[in-house]
């Protein structure tokens, strides 16, 4: 699939899965948040979680989500800006979702946009700006080897067999070990993690 189209992007809980993979992943690899690219809040509020990237130049993403709703903002300083929702984008929400705020949230720094889209019964809908590569979106639509490769490039470190293979664990949803915690971070451990794991919700085995 086109990775310059909408369409591209997961769907329903296979989006969530993906974002919390990238959190995760990141969360391991880097202890500092503020350092990261990728974060994942399970309880944003009453029904919704929230996934976000920044690249630390601007560009970054926002989504909120409600069941298999979804709401997608996107700015990526390279590419044309739209104007600021007005109260009709309000309409383009799917009814009882949970994603009314969505437009009027201040911290999805509605001002700065490239380009919005809701998902809805399994369909991405482009409301405004154009999807365009380089977007950090693009991560979104990675396999395990390719988020390797990217994080190699970030964190200035060679990937290994072994890590490659603990990232696909995290991108099938399996739950995090010691282990693949220890693959992908020597230095971390699982009980540095129990902030990062509370609020990305994701599964654990001992």
């Amino acid at each position: 699939m086109d990775r310059n189209s909408i369409e591209a992007l997961p769907v329903g809980r296979a989006f969530s899965q993906r974002a919390k993979a990238l959190a995760i992943i990141d969360a391991i690899l880097c202890p500092e948040w503020e350092y990261r690219y990728y974060s994942f809040n399970s309880e944003w509020g009453s029904g919704q979680s929230m996934a976000s990237a920044r690249d630390g130049q601007g560009a970054e993403y926002f989504a909120l989500i409600s069941d298999d709703v979804i709401g997608f903002k996107s700015y990526e300083p390279q590419s044309p800006a739209v104007p600021p929702p007005s109260a009709g984008w309000a309409a383009h929400t799917p009814a009882n979702t949970g994603l009314e705020d969505f437009w009027g949230e201040p911290a999805f720094s509605m001002d700065r946009i490239s380009w919005l889209a809701t998902c809805d019964a399994g369909s991405w809908q482009l409301l405004a700006g154009e999807l365009r590569i380089p977007d950090l979106a693009e991560a979104l639509t990675r396999d395990a080897d390719e988020h390797a490769s990217w994080a190699a490039t970030y964190y200035e470190r060679t990937p290994s067999t072994e890590q490659v293979e603990a990232m696909r664990h995290l991108f099938d949803g399996e739950p995090l070990t010691g282990e693949i915690v220890a693959a992908l971070n020597p230095s971390a451990g699982i009980v540095d993690l129990t902030d990062d794991i509370t609020e990305i919700g994701w599964p654990t085995a001992v």
